[in-house]
């Protein structure tokens, strides 16, 4: 891998597993050119690869990290919509069909916790863009 002066001055790396894809997904949230060249792979005569059934486990807590420092709005927005649109329709069955399972209560908490979200995640947001 090759980089910039400009880039390697305010690269970031969130974690110390799958540098190469914290590297490519910070400078393409930094609106940075990236060029694939051509490489030649020689079969692997001794040693093991390090890509296991444990991969994931380690590499999608790096990339919601990522995704939550690069722009927290991508993920706390969607998640607090998608509270308040359940607070709102289960809000619409009880009218419709009386009281059910859910109560005021929970729909209440629903609500709040959906507008807290969203809140935080702009407050997150301006934070992140103050760097």
């Amino acid at each position: 891998m090759a980089f910039s002066k400009r880039y390697l001055k305010d690269f970031e790396m969130i974690s110390d597993y799958n540098e190469t894809q914290q590297l490519i997904m910070d400078a393409s949230s930094k609106h940075m050119r990236i060029i694939e060249v051509p490489v030649v792979f020689y079969k692997r005569k001794s040693g093991k690869s390090f890509i296991s059934w444990r991969y994931p486990i380690k590499v999608v807590p790096t990339i919601v990290r990522f995704f939550y420092y690069a722009n927290p709005l991508k993920i706390f927005l969607p998640l607090g919509i998608l509270l308040i649109a359940t607070a709102v329709a289960l809000g619409i069955k009880i009218m419709l069909h009386g009281e059910g399972f859910f109560g005021d209560a929970t729909i209440s908490i629903l609500a709040i916790g959906g507008i807290q979200v969203i809140l935080f995640g702009m407050l997150a947001d301006m934070i992140g863009t103050k760097r």
